[in-house]
This record gives structure tokens, C-alpha cells and sequence, in this order.
């Protein structure tokens, strides 16, 4: 992730960028050339339909894609929608989008606030609520498959809770099969 300013960004795989349909968040590139000095510029707006041809265009163009830190969330949502992204990688992306948050309450850096706690609270919880759109037909045995294969990530306490997460939305889910989305969010 970097930053310019109080604005954040995090960058995202060319292959994960939605095309043929509505653009819920902005593409940036970083234009600066300079190390530690990032300018982030947007290149392709909000509402916009990207096509597979403008893809193509800025693979060969840019380095990297960015969208800003404040419409992650919208990001995770058009993730969960993408049908050309497994389930195991659009987990993979929002378990690394709940360390993001919740590494920010740990950062030295940052100082702790009711809006830093805030502001990892709500991204946890939209963070969940795309775990739940992606694993809640899941079973037991269908998720420890799943977390196995996401093996490859260092298990310490932020990862474990995750995983623990995903267990318990398909516990919830196999005691009560006919929870709404919003019971398997609280659960």
C-alpha cells in the first residue's frame, strides 16, 4: 500500500480489474519515477465500462494498476462478483484486505483513535460481508479444502482469525442452512 498525502492506495492484478461491465471504483497509476515520491493518477473513472482492448492497453502501458484505500470495499465487491476469478484467489485477496485493517490498529505510525478503530472495524466487517459471499455454500470439508490450498501464507494470529472466520460462517451456515447473509455477518 502507499500513500500520497492522507490518501492511501493498494495496488491491484491487471487480471482482477473487471471489464464489459460498470466500474464501481477508480484506476490510478503511480506517474512519478521517483522512489518514495508516488503521484498517483487517475486513469480510468468510476461508472466507466473498461474493455478488454483498454486492458490490454494499460498492461502494456503501466506496471501496475492502484485503486484508492477508501473504495477497497467497492473493490472486494466487484471481486466477489467476478466470475473469472477462483474462489481460492478472491479469498486469498480478502484475507490479505482484513490484515491491511487490521494492521493499521497495530501501526506505529498511525496514531490510535476512535477513527483509526473505526475505520478497521468497518473494514473488517466489509471484508467479512465479501467472505460470506464467497464461502457461505461452502461446507466443513469444502473450506478446510480451501484453506489448505491457501496454506502457502505465514499462520500467525491475523491469518488464524481469518481462517477461524471462514470456519465459523460454514458452522453457522450447517446449524441454521437457512441464515440470511446479514446472520451469517453477525454470526
Amino acid at each position: 500500500m502507499s500513500q500520497t498525502g492522507r490518501v492511501s492506495f493498494f495496488s491491484v492484478p491487471f487480471e482482477f480489474i473487471v471489464v464489459r461491465e460498470k466500474m464501481f471504483y477508480d484506476l490510478y497509476v503511480n506517474s512519478s519515477n521517483v522512489e518514495g515520491k508516488d503521484h498517483f493518477v487517475r486513469i480510468f473513472p468510476t461508472g466507466g465500462v473498461l474493455e478488454k482492448t483498454d486492458l490490454q492497453v494499460f498492461k502494456k502501458k503501466y506496471f501496475q494498476m492502484y485503486v484508492s484505500e477508501d473504495q477497497r470495499d467497492l473493490y472486494l465487491r466487484s471481486l466477489v462478483r467476478n466470475d473469472n476469478v477462483s474462489n481460492e484467489k478472491k479469498t486469498e485477496i480478502i484475507k490479505d484486505s482484513a490484515i491491511k485493517y487490521l494492521d493499521k490498529l497495530f501501526d506505529k505510525n498511525i496514531e490510535f483513535s476512535n477513527e483509526v478503530l473505526t475505520e478497521a472495524v468497518q473494514g473488517c466487517r466489509d471484508t467479512v460481508e465479501s467472505m460470506v459471499e464467497v464461502v457461505q455454500e461452502y461446507n466443513i470439508n469444502e473450506i478446510q479444502g480451501l484453506i489448505a490450498n491457501l496454506s502457502f501464507h505465514d499462520f500467525y494470529t491475523y491469518d488464524h482469525s481469518i481462517n477461524v472466520s471462514m470456519y465459523n460462517i460454514s458452522i453457522f451456515k450447517t446449524m441454521k442452512p437457512f441464515a440470511s447473509k446479514q446472520e451469517l455477518i453477525l454470526a
